[in-house]
């Protein structure tokens, strides 16, 4: 319970701290987000605020998947439930998702 109450407060503060996830209406979101995959029930989009990029890897497989990472870029994991980056892809675990802020 106290990890979940842990993850449940991080997001609040994603949302709360970054206007990308707190873009208030559908033509914010039509120009904001970009979806990057949406495939074998992976669905990977990255979304902005026109300051930072975050890319988001949702997984809902009962396996791994890996999602190709934008060339020639820098990445910090901002949420996550131990993904893997390897080169230009990331790992995310089953029926889990990731944040990434794209530099």
């Amino acid at each position: 319970y106290k990890t979940m109450n842990q993850w449940v407060k991080q997001l609040i503060n994603l949302k709360k701290n970054n206007a990308a996830f707190a873009l208030g209406s559908a033509s914010l979101v039509a120009k904001k987000v970009n979806f990057l995959e949406d495939k074998n029930n992976v669905v990977a989009f990255t979304t902005t605020d026109g300051i930072k990029t975050f890319l988001v890897v949702i997984n809902s497989n009962k396996s791994d998947a890996s999602v190709d990472l934008p060339l020639n870029k820098k990445f910090s994991l901002v949420l996550n439930n131990k993904p893997v980056i390897i080169a230009d892809n990331v790992f995310v675990k089953p029926t889990s998702f990731t944040v990434i802020e794209v530099k």
